[in-house]
């Protein structure tokens, strides 16, 4: 299984560095996985006075597509692929212990509840191949994202 992640810009853009960002727009999903892999993409290339960014879409399809409009000048993509270009199937964890579905759709989405409240909450993202063996006996890689989760306000 190879997972990436990368800021991409469009195929007619000026830059060729990351360093080249530098008080440029970057359009970041806030509050995702892909957003945070941005922001670090962006701080170990540029002072942290320079990382100009702006709230974009969730779907990867979307942000892309935002950015090939001028909407800003790069955004951060990650994708997943089977070394043999097979299908992929993906999944959510969380510890709730309500069972998840694997599913071909690469988008998915994760509603936060009350019962979601805590200082620590893991949602973990798991993709495999459709073949009979996997690297992790039922997925072949994952990641786990970790979030702080408020009472609304005034509660």
């Amino acid at each position: 299984m190879i997972v990436c992640a990368a800021l991409v810009v469009p195929p007619d853009s000026s830059v060729y560095v990351p360093e080249e960002l530098a008080h440029r727009m970057v359009g970041l999903d806030y509050g995702n996985g892909t957003a945070y892999a941005g922001l670090q993409m962006l701080e170990g290339a540029v002072p942290r006075d320079a990382v100009t960014t702006c709230a974009a879409v969730t779907h990867p399809g979307e942000r892309y597509a935002a950015m090939m409009r001028g909407e800003f000048e790069a955004t951060t993509l990650i994708t997943a692929r089977d070394p043999e270009d097979g299908a992929l199937e993906y999944r959510l964890a969380h510890g709730s212990g309500e069972p998840w579905t694997w599913t071909e759709g690469a988008t998915l989405s994760y509603t936060v509840t009350e019962q979601d409240i805590a200082e620590n909450v893991g949602v973990e993202l798991m993709v495999r191949s459709k073949r009979p063996h996997h690297a992790q006996k039922v997925f072949d890689d994952a990641v786990t994202f970790g979030y702080r989760v408020l009472p609304p306000r005034g509660r």
